[in-house]
């Protein structure tokens, strides 16, 4: 069985996981008077090149003969992975940026509102529907209806199937608090990231791209690498937000020296003109 306080605290992962992007989005929007286009830009962005072209990548790299080597070698993954999600979600950064907001470089509080999509859709999208899956999951077990699901799916998928079962009933309650934690750290990243590229496009510093894409990858590299020495998971979620805040303070001292603060008044005259 699948305790109530665990089902409970899906309900709220879901809930949180819709909060994460709307309420910083909300705020940003009416504080500095950014654009929505480039908050729904950066949720495009980040389904387009991490979910589509990263996974073609994954299919035709792990599939390959190297796939294994890789697999088998944690280092590796971890640096595979970082890179990997460095250099796709970075790229589609710097080329949405380069090229569908050329009228919002006025106002660099866009770059946060572009985080705020780009991490925000993650959220809702990872933790928001991974929640939904868990509950139809948990549901099922309580009321005994797994076999409806198992004697629906191929008899080769059906181990795969019960070890989800499985993982619902034996992961501990608190377990569950876990998920709005990295998702937080990774909104945290994403928005970092964002004013880099945002500020390597409008200064044209061509060095910060390349630098968002280490700094990513170093992050995903290195979750996937501390992970592998099994230690516990809110252990490893505070390194991961320390290391998010890390990148936050490079974004926020590469934004001091490159003069991207607007007073208030400045934001108000871009936006009546």
């Amino acid at each position: 069985m699948v305790s109530v306080g665990a089902i409970i605290l899906m309900i709220v992962d879901f809930i949180i996981a819709f909060l994460i992007p709307i309420i910083p989005a909300i705020i940003v929007k009416r504080k500095y008077k950014t654009s929505m286009k480039v908050f729904f830009i950066g949720w495009a962005v980040w389904f387009v090149f991490a979910m589509i072209l990263e996974q073609i990548m994954h299919m035709l790299v792990l599939k390959s003969p190297a796939g294994d080597i890789i697999r088998n070698n944690m280092w590796l993954y971890g640096l595979y992975g970082g890179l990997a999600a460095g250099i796709f979600e970075e790229t589609g950064r710097f080329l949405a940026m380069k090229t569908l907001f050329r009228k919002n470089y006025d106002n660099p509080y866009n770059s946060i509102m572009y985080g705020v999509g780009h991490g925000g859709f993650e959220a809702m999208y990872l933790l928001g529907i991974g929640m939904i899956n868990n509950l139809i999951y948990a549901i099922m077990i309580n009321a005994g209806q797994t076999s409806v699901l198992l004697d629906s799916v191929p008899e080769t998928q059906q181990a795969t199937v019960q070890q989800v079962f499985d993982s619902l009933i034996e992961t501990p309650t608190y377990m569950y608090l876990m998920g709005p934690l990295e998702r937080v750290s990774a909104v945290i990243l994403h928005i970092a990231l964002s004013v880099i590229v945002w500020i390597g496009v409008v200064k044209n510093k061509k060095a910060l791209y390349p630098l968002a894409i280490a700094l990513h990858a170093l992050v995903d590299a290195a979750m996937v690498i501390i992970n592998s020495f099994g230690i516990p998971v809110l252990l490893l979620e505070l390194i991961v937000l320390v290391m998010a805040l890390c990148v936050a303070l490079v974004a926020g001292l590469l934004w001091k020296s490159n003069g991207m603060t607007q007073s208030r008044n400045d934001i108000d005259k871009s936006f009546e003109e």
